[in-house]
């Protein structure tokens, strides 16, 4: 199965978060169920998409954004006939797990997925399932016979969860106490059955249930539907059609197209109401995502060698700050004006100290080359300033060699001349060393993040803006940098875009710098040009700001899916090494702050000077003076 390399960019679906790393889950998970479709064709064996996957086909068109696994249906004589062949037909790195025969686990639900996690079985692997390190998983839900007499079907779902109930007391409790055997009597009257002391419980057990799973397999009804129901959630049993899965119909996912029942939308309203085109979160019935304990166990066993995760050091809240440039040459420019002060004032004695007076001139050569050099590096040998002040050191000099007998001339004049070439000197500084800003974004599709900065800073005459975008690539599951590409000419034509190669930003020393992407090293699908990390750039300024290229819908704390999935872009190299991160509102300000508090250890105090909302605004930020 393929997939454009795009597929796997962070998007925001339905005003949820979803991470490239969760795309690599889900293409992870297609391509189990491309096997398992090959395996079926070949045999002549039906299955449909069910649960959340069915429920994702139509409602989202593919997964839904905050679930990460498959479900599949098969009625009864397909999986039994799958179960026969499917050890010869898996690949190796493919595992059958047959939940009928599962003792440690509850509710009969078949399973495929990976034997080992596939960052573990090397790069042909990992590859095949597209980068996606960890080991991935379909459920498989056999569908059952249903009774047409309703009071018959009442009885075995009764006895199907008193089996299920014994099966937890088999965990729970030592089977040899006399509490646990009064409780084996009392299920053995109800059922009509007793098991063997000689044979393992827990077998016997499943062994019952499949019995009765099994119990109107041949009574003609035309109903169906799993068995599991009645232990898992002890609500009514929901009554599908046979024929719904006899004949399944093609619905579109993601970017391929999978089978489901021919009644698929009378099934979802039997599943989840009548309501279901309605998303809620927060309903899966597994923690999410659950590659989460995957994760941490990987990077135990990886330890140093494991790229992916930020790891916190109050070293990275530290910013040693330099003097801005406009700071710089303004400072300079200003002693310059004081040197030439005195020089006049020198001159209008009556026997004036020509030997100070020189050093005064040498002084102000020095300080004009100096604020020409800085000038010039950030905007050309051909800008106003630098052509005004190469002008003043032609009338210093001018003056200088009047002053020692060198030319003949009014050395009153040859003073009048400097100061008046010092003032359009000041004028050309003022117009042009603008407090500089440049923005970095890294994809032109993430643009609309940044428009509204980018034409408010341009409307003002107090800033320079300049739009660099920066070069990415994709990372392949062991986070190796594959080749960059910068998308400058992709960017709208009223954008004026400078090409990275071009800018020096050691020279141009910004006074500030917007970053548009918060992982740096430590996302798993991408990395922009390491030069452009964020630890990296808070040497070239003193204010680097993160704004996020996203939205989301607003997180509750009452939302944990939600919650969870933040901390992949708010504990980030981004957030934490930045001066300020601007978020969407004050709600999501607070949460920034809690997990950040939760992740480094630090006191809210010192997260809240950081993290402040977009309604503060970058003007605000660098006309006030912040820490």
């Amino acid at each position: 199965m393929n997939f454009p390399e795009t597929y796997f960019d962070d998007e925001v679906r339905e005003g949820f978060y979803v991470p490239g790393l969760m795309k690599r889950c889900w293409a992870s998970g297609l391509q189990l169920l491309e096997e398992l479709d090959r395996i079926c064709r070949k045999h002549g064996l039906r299955w449909t998409i069910a649960y959340g996957t069915l429920l994702g086909a139509v409602r989202h068109r593919g997964f839904i954004p905050w679930d990460d696994d498959i479900d599949v249906f098969l009625l009864r004589e397909d999986y039994e006939k799958l179960r026969e062949v499917i050890g010869q037909e898996l690949p190796a790195e493919l595992a059958f797990v047959e939940g009928e025969k599962d003792t440690e686990h509850f509710g009969q639900v078949s399973a495929i997925g990976m034997s080992t996690h596939p960052i573990l079985k090397g790069r042909l692997c990992l590859q095949k399932y597209h980068n996606f390190p960890f080991a991935a998983g379909m459920d498989i839900f056999v569908l059952d016979i249903l009774a047409e007499n309703e009071e018959e079907e009442q009885l075995r779902g009764a006895e199907l969860g008193l089996l299920y109930s014994l099966q937890l007391e088999t965990c729970k409790k030592d089977t040899e106490s006399e509490a646990f055997q009064e409780t084996l009597k009392r299920a053995e009257a109800a059922l009509e059955m007793r098991f063997s002391p000689d044979r393992d419980l827990k077998e016997q057990i499943i062994e019952e249930q499949v019995k009765r799973n099994l119990r109107f397999q041949d009574s003609g009804s035309p109903y169906c539907s799993y068995m599991g129901i009645y232990i898992f959630d002890g609500r009514p049993i929901e009554r599908y059609q046979r024929s719904w899965f006899e004949n399944p119909v093609y619905l579109p996912f993601e970017n391929t197209e999978l089978p489901a029942p021919s009644g698929y939308l009378e099934m979802l309203e039997l599943n989840y109401g009548s309501d279901y085109m309605t998303p809620q979160r927060g309903t899966a019935s597994h923690n999410y995502p659950f590659y989460q304990e995957h994760m941490k166990k990987l990077e135990k066993s990886f330890d140093k060698t494991w790229l992916f995760r930020y790891r916190f050091s109050p070293d990275a809240l530290l910013h040693e700050k330099l003097p801005p440039l406009r700071e710089l040459c303004f400072g300079a420019f200003a002693q310059l004006r004081s040197l030439v002060q005195g020089i006049t004032g020198e001159m209008v004695q009556a026997e004036p100290a020509l030997g100070d007076c020189n050093a005064a001139l040498q002084d102000c050569q020095s300080l004009a080359i100096q604020i020409g050099e800085l000038v010039e590096k950030r905007y050309g040998a051909e800008s106003c300033s630098v052509k005004a002040l190469e002008s003043c050191c032609e009338q210093l000099y001018q003056l200088y060699s009047l002053l020692n007998g060198a030319e003949e001339g009014d050395i009153a004049a040859a003073l009048l001349c400097v100061q008046s070439g010092l003032d359009r000197a000041e004028e050309c500084l003022r117009e042009e060393l603008r407090k500089l800003v440049v923005l970095l974004p890294s994809r032109a599709a993430h643009w609309e993040s940044l428009r509204k900065l980018y034409r408010e800073l341009k409307e003002d005459a107090e800033y320079d803006v300049r739009v660099i975008p920066i070069p990415y690539c994709f990372r392949d599951g062991y986070g190796a940098l594959g080749a960059f590409r910068c998308e400058r000419d992709a960017f709208p034509e009223d954008v004026e875009c400078t090409d990275y190669h071009l800018f020096d930003f050691g020279a141009a020393r910004p006074d500030c710098i917007v970053l548009n992407t918060p992982y740096d090293g430590c996302s798993f699908t991408t990395s922009v040009d390491p030069f452009f990390y964020a630890k990296n750039m808070k040497r070239f300024t003193n204010c680097l700001v993160y704004i996020p290229w996203f939205r989301t819908d607003e997180v509750s704390p009452e939302d944990p899916t939600a919650v969870e999935q933040m901390r992949h872009y708010v504990t980030a190299p981004g957030v934490v090494e930045s001066d300020y991160t601007l978020v969407q509102s004050e709600e999501m300000r607070e949460t920034y702050v809690k997990l950040l508090e939760e992740f480094s250890g630090e006191k809210k105090a010192d997260w809240y000077a950081k993290i402040l909302t977009e309604e503060t605004g970058l003007r605000t930020l660098l006309s006030e003076d912040r820490p």
